[in-house]
């Protein structure tokens, strides 16, 4: 996982300051993050999810740091409540997963890291977003605003970020 934001908010729409977070798992900024309903705090998308997963209860992308063992004592982790700062309706600017063709409004899902995305396997069932209109794709189709053929931990899309676990069913 990356110690420094991968990804960018480019246009924020939202934010949720004060999200209790385990400390239990390293928190970047950039991740996206789910609301874990069993320990009632936020912790990370490690991998790719299915709708039945918490893919569904996806909250938005960290503004924050979460201090690990590794860096504070554990006596000290024991006893503190970490938070974080939660940006869930935004423009993010994700890498990609797969070597898919993506156009606007295509639905999206976490990829193999908190801060990759993939269209491979998005439904609206497990969608974090949709790809942005604000993107501009070189190659124009006879669909509006044009696509993109994706070459996977390269290329960078704009998602319009719609967090299942913040606003219900993802629209494209």
């Amino acid at each position: 996982m990356a110690t420094s934001q991968a990804n960018n908010v480019k246009v924020e729409y939202h934010r949720m300051a004060g999200v209790p977070v385990n400390p239990a798992g390293p928190i970047n900024p950039g991740d996206l993050v789910y609301f874990d309903n069993v320990g009632g705090s936020a912790t990370y998308l490690a991998k790719q999810l299915t709708s039945a997963g918490p893919a569904t209860q996806c909250i938005g992308v960290s503004d924050h740091q979460v201090p690990t063992a590794s860096n504070l004592d554990i006596t000290e982790l024991q006893n503190t409540q970490f938070y974080i700062t939660v940006i869930p309706l935004a423009i993010v600017e994700f890498v990609v997963d797969d070597n898919s063709t993506y156009r606007v409004g295509d639905f999206v899902t976490v990829g193999s890291t908190p801060q990759r995305i993939t269209k491979t396997g998005a439904s609206q069932g497990n969608a974090i977003g949709v790809v942005a209109a604000e993107n501009k794709f070189t190659h124009v189709s006879s669909s509006f605003g044009g696509s993109v053929t994706a070459t996977a931990a390269t290329t960078k899309i704009l998602i319009k970020l719609q967090p299942q676990g913040f606003l219900g069913r993802v629209q494209p």
